[in-house]
């Protein structure tokens, strides 16, 4: 539903609960173990449109976990090479760098902004555009959608921080965050969204 807007805004509360929804599952992955009780270190690194899938039911769900990170086989299966979609890399992910699920809220970030806005806000012509990108202040998405209260519109601006210090330190807090805003919507709406939007 985010990725097949067709260039129509979904409503401010939608795009609250729809992002909230999603941050709890990736808190989920975050947080999972193996049967020892021991911590995966799961980080998605592809959280894009495309990957949150919204049911009939109401509710979002995060797809796509092809190429998640886990501790275990990080050093096995990550070498220099970039995984996931550009627009959608943390900084740090677009370097190449070590991540932790603090990529995972700066994705989600981006997603959330655009939803907002219908703008893109990393779509450049190639990597070396994108990653100077990632140096430019960014704008709050007020400027392009005025009705998105701050509230909101600021925890857009702190996932977006490109210091992952600076971010949510958990998918979780940025979930409790948006809960906190009140800006919510029914899932009776988001359903009928679903059917007006995709069928």
């Amino acid at each position: 539903i985010l990725a097949g807007s067709q260039g129509r805004q979904l409503p401010i509360d939608a795009v609250a609960t729809i992002i909230e929804q999603s941050a709890r599952g990736l808190h989920d992955a975050h947080v999972a173990t193996n049967n020892l009780g021991e911590p995966l270190h799961i980080v998605h690194r592809d959280i894009s449109p495309q990957n949150l899938l919204v049911g009939v039911d109401g509710a979002a769900r995060i797809t796509d976990f092809g190429v998640a990170q886990a501790a275990e086989r990080l050093t096995k299966t990550i070498g220099f090479k970039v995984k996931g979609k550009f627009p959608y890399c943390s900084p740090e992910q677009a370097r190449a760098q070590p991540l932790d699920h603090r990529s995972d809220v700066f994705a989600l970030g981006i997603v959330m902004w655009e939803a907002l806005t219908l703008r893109p806000l990393f779509q450049r012509s190639s990597p070396a555009e994108i990653l100077e990108a990632h140096t430019q202040p960014i704008a709050s998405p007020c400027i392009w959608r005025p009705e998105v209260p701050h509230p909101l519109a600021n925890i857009v601006l702190r996932a977006l921080q490109y210091d992952p210090n600076a971010r949510f330190q958990s998918a979780l807090e940025m979930a409790e965050a948006i809960r906190a805003t009140g800006v919510a919507a029914q899932t009776a709406d988001i359903k009928t969204l679903v059917q007006e939007r995709a069928g």
